[in-house]
């Protein structure tokens, strides 16, 4: 539980064992048992998500792909960026010639050039 309810649930409860009321006990651990249940539930949903994504992760690897880097994540938003901008040919200048271009590129390249060299002898340029 959070700290604030925590907090919140304990005053609630003091207070109602000091009144001696039977309801406001009730209600009190009634509150105790609902922030339980919802930092369950929080905790369970993220452990769901988690699963998730490694198991999106696994299929990915068992079918070839490689999972991208954050930096490569970021080179290729703003590759996207410049293809959605108004001028592309100028925004583009910005990012070639980069180090994370290079790096990406040295990353990649090995992996596009069996398939380059498939397509050009499917096409019969080889």
């Amino acid at each position: 539980m959070d700290f604030n309810k925590t907090q919140s649930v304990s005053k609630q409860l003091r207070a109602a064992m000091e009144t001696n009321d039977a309801t406001q006990i009730d209600e009190a651990f009634d509150g105790i048992a609902k922030a339980a249940a919802e930092d369950a539930y929080a905790q369970l949903m993220q452990d769901v998500e988690q699963y998730n994504q490694t198991h999106d992760q696994a299929i990915l690897e068992r079918r070839g792909a490689r999972d991208l880097t954050s930096k490569e994540t970021a080179w290729y938003n703003k590759v996207a960026d410049i293809l959605r901008s108004t001028n592309p040919k100028q925004v583009f200048t910005e990012i070639i010639g980069s180090d994370d271009e290079d790096d990406i590129m040295d990353a990649i390249l090995p992996q596009l050039r069996p398939e380059i060299m498939t397509l050009q002898w499917v096409s019969g340029k080889i």
